[in-house]
Order: C-alpha cells, then structure tokens, then sequence
C-alpha cells in the first residue's frame, strides 16, 4: 500500500511546491514591475502623486502576496526531504486580544496616513496590508482554537489556492457570464428600436458627464433604481454569483477527495480557503480608497471576511461529510446556505451602495432600505463571528467526547 500512496503524496507535495513557487515569483515580478512605474511617475516633472502612489501600494500589496506563497514552499520541500509536518494547533491565550487594540490603532493610522501630503503618507502600504491580514488572521484563530488540524502544509495550500486558483477562477467565470449577458442584451437593443433610442441617449449622457462624477450619479441613479435594471442586478450579484464564489472559492479541496478528511477538518480547511480568496479581494478592494472612505471600507472587509470564510468552511464541511459519509444532502445544504449568505450580503450592500449614490426621497423604499443597511451588515458580521465561535466549541466537545468514549 505505501508504495501506491508514497508516489500520489510526493506528487502534491510537488504540485504544491512549483504552484506556490510559480505563483510566489509572478506576484514578486508585478511588484517589481509596477514599482518601477510606480517610481518614473512620481519622478516626473508635473506628474500625478496620486497614480504613482497607487502603483506603489499595488507593488506592496504583491509583495505581501508572494510572501504569503512562501510558506507552502518551505513545507514541500520539507516534505519530499522525508521530514513530516506537525498537526496545526492554536491554543487561545489571552494575550491573542491584544491583537485586536493594536488593529484598531493601524486602523486609524492608515486612515490619517493615506490623506495626508508628504512622507508620512508612504507608512501608508505596510498599514493596509496589516489592517486586511489581522481580521483574518484572528478569524482563522478563532475557528483552530484547540483543534488540531492536518498540517501548517495543508493549511498553506489551502489558503494559497483559495487567493490564488478560487479567485481567478471566479473571475474568469464570471467574466464569460457577464459577456454572455452583455451580449444577449446588445441582441435585445438591436432589434428594439425604441430601447436602442433610450441607450443611445444614456450613452450621450454619460460621455458629457465622464469628468463630472455627481452628475454622472444622478443619471446612473435613476436607472439603477428601474425595478427591472435592480431585480437584474439582484439576481446576478446576489443570485449567480455566490453559487460561482462558493464553488470556486474551496478549489484545494477538489485535489483532496477521496481522502481522510473529517467534517471538522472539512470546515477548517473550507474556512482557510475562503480566507485566502478574502484576503486578496478585500486588499485591491479598499486599496484606491483615503481618509474615512478607507476606514470605512477596511471595517466593512472584516465583515467580508467573516461571510467569506465561515461561508467556505460549510462548503468544506459538506465535501468533507459527501465523502466521508456519503451524505450528499450535507454538501447541497452547506452549498445553498453558503450561497444564500453570500448573496444576502451581497443584496443589502447593494441596496447601501445604490442609497448613497444620491439622495433617496424621503421615506421611500430605497431611503428607508440605504438608513437599515449598515445595521443588517452589523448584524451579519456579528452572527457570523458568533457561528464561527460555536461551531469550534461544538468540534472541541465532539473531540472530547471521543477521547472519553475512546477511554
């Protein structure tokens, strides 16, 4: 038997290595190559800081990624040198917290620094990586807290396929569905004359307002707030979408059927999927954001965060239970309840970006729905923490129950 399974594990131990290598090596080439933009447009007489800046915090956004691939080269490594990974374990101390005082002060430092003129504004990078990774970091502490899962390899694989294969794999998705829309609703506009007429005339529109934004809001508004361009909208972002993400985000996992994976390990591996695909969103996300805007954006993200990972960990929950137990039933229950978090979130900010476009009249749908939104997400992101939370408590005492009963 060691000598079926002995080839099929070197063979992931090497998969995982020239994976990770590889991708180390192209986040660490864009950041070279933008920083050299980064530095020319800054350097030239009457040029803009802004796209220059810009071009440096992409250039330590990817070298942070690349960093982050480098874990799971060590480990192959390590692993084809006959040298086995020790389980990962977290024991929480309470001097974790302290981690969250620390967050909170790089969260109003990056919001200071990032619309500030000068020097101090180039602390700026290291601070928005920082205030991305942390929430992260202490979500996935909170899930391991005194479990063990598999190895630090397979939890940096997991979390290098979820940033790297779960989001450009959603990306390259959803970009063919939104081409195939576009194309049906061009099919539509030519053989209408009158909505060729409307979106000609919207079109018109736009283009004399490209450098006046307001304006270019109070044209878009009314459109967006047309119950059929919303019901539209709904059902792509909030409907299609998820089921793309969920699907995508836990790509390692489709590496891994077949294998030894219990329920438990199926939802922290989901969980530290989702948490790469998260991490790479949320950094480009907030990235072109200053002041309140960024601050707001990196509170928000770790809401994000929360949806996308305890989302990922029910879909790695139902794999590993599909597998292991063959109860398929859990893998579509873990899917559509991933799924129907992720597009209700998606739906209410929606709903909050399209409220704050413009002014809502006064006790409208829209005005009342902009005013509840914050409160919902609020609401979202604390119940997700909870979940997270009793979810770890439950496998604790799922795993002391088998330590009793095993004597």
């Amino acid at each position: 038997m060691n000598s079926i399974t002995q080839p099929v594990s070197k063979t992931f131990h090497t998969m995982q290595l020239v994976f990770s290598a590889l991708a180390a090596l192209m986040f660490w080439g864009v950041a070279a190559l933008t920083f050299v933009f980064a530095i020319i447009s800054l350097a030239l007489p009457n040029a803009e800081t802004e796209s220059g800046f810009l071009l440096l915090l992409v250039s330590f956004v990817m070298v942070a990624l690349g960093a982050i691939m480098l874990p799971g080269v060590v480990f192959a490594i390590q692993s084809l040198r006959g040298k086995d990974a020790s389980h990962l374990r977290f024991r929480f101390s309470w001097y974790y917290w302290l981690i969250v005082p620390v967050w909170v002060g790089l969260v109003f430092a990056g919001s200071a620094a990032s619309d500030t003129e000068g020097f101090i504004r180039y602390v700026f990078p290291p601070i928005h990586v920082l205030a991305v990774m942390i929430p992260i970091v202490v979500i996935i502490g909170l899930a391991i807290r005194n479990l063990q899962f598999r190895s630090p390899q397979r939890a940096s694989g997991l979390i290098a396929t979820g940033l790297m294969g779960g989001s450009f794999l959603s990306m390259i998705i959803e970009v063919v569905a939104m081409l195939a829309l576009l194309v049906l609703g061009i099919l539509a506009i030519l053989f209408n004359p009158e909505l060729q007429a409307k979106v000609l005339l919207f079109a018109n529109q736009l283009s004399i307002t490209l450098n006046d934004p307001e304006t270019a809001q109070q044209i878009l508004l009314p459109v967006l707030q047309n119950p059929w361009v919303f019901l539209g909208m709904l059902l792509f972002f909030s409907g299609l979408v998820p089921l793309l993400e969920e699907a995508c985000k836990p790509v390692g996992f489709w590496f891994l059927t077949g294998r030894d994976w219990t329920p438990r390990d199926g939802f922290i591996g989901g969980l530290m999927s989702g948490a790469g695909f998260d991490l790479i969103d949320s950094l480009f996300a907030s990235a072109q954001a200053t002041g309140e805007d960024w601050l707001f954006l990196i509170i928000t993200r770790g809401g994000t965060a929360i949806m996308h990972m305890l989302a990922s960990g029910m879909v790695g929950w139902g794999l590993a239970s599909a597998w292991q137990q063959r109860k398929y039933f859990k893998l579509i229950g873990g899917y559509l309840l991933a799924a129907t978090l992720h597009g209700t979130w998606n739906a209410i900010a929606i709903i909050m970006g399209i409220s704050q476009m413009g002014t809502p009249p006064q006790g409208s749908w829209l005005h009342i729905a902009g005013a509840v939104a914050p409160y919902l997400l609020g609401i979202l992101t604390a119940g997700g923490l909870v979940a997270i939370i009793l979810i770890n408590r439950s496998f604790q005492k799922a795993v002391l129950m088998a330590q009793i009963a095993a004597g």
